[in-house]
């Protein structure tokens, strides 16, 4: 494993450790480039180059405007070092990064609307903070980004 690769960027502002953790705090988007080239480099070391990824669940969660969820921060620390902006620029980012690497396919973001249906304050899981839509089902920012991104 190439850990220099595998670590993408350094944030300062970040307090969640990653699992490459080497005693700074890695950017909150450390794992979806380097997860895709990995899956990449596989398929092609197996004969499978001309075959597309679809990552089926794939997004950024934010706690920004959601109800306290102190269970789930203990199981996804890293929703609080991202904003509603910074979810909504990763998945558009994300987008382009496909499109430019061109041998990725179908993406499907997880997900529309989980925290409609299940109270974060509640449950113990945060998967409402990877939702585009908030609790009460108006919009996140991600939404917009999502929407308006060129097509």
């Amino acid at each position: 494993m190439d850990l220099e690769r595998d670590r993408g960027y350094t944030d300062p502002t970040a307090s969640f450790r990653g699992p490459f953790d080497g005693g700074s705090a890695y950017h909150r988007s450390w794992s979806y480039q380097s997860t895709m080239r990995r899956y990449r480099e596989i398929m092609t070391t197996y004969g499978d180059g001309a075959k597309k990824l679809w990552p089926t669940e794939f997004g950024w969660a934010s706690a920004q405007n959601l109800p306290p969820a102190p269970i789930s921060l203990q199981i996804y620390p890293y929703i609080v070092d991202n904003t509603e902006a910074e979810q909504a620029q990763f998945l558009v980012k994300a987008f382009e990064l496909a499109r430019q690497w061109g041998y990725v396919g179908v993406m499907f973001v997880w997900e529309l609307n989980f925290g409609m249906t299940h109270s974060p304050a509640t449950d113990s899981h945060a998967f409402g903070a990877f939702g585009i839509l908030r609790p009460d089902g108006s919009a996140r920012p991600s939404y917009a980004g999502l929407r308006d991104m060129p097509k």
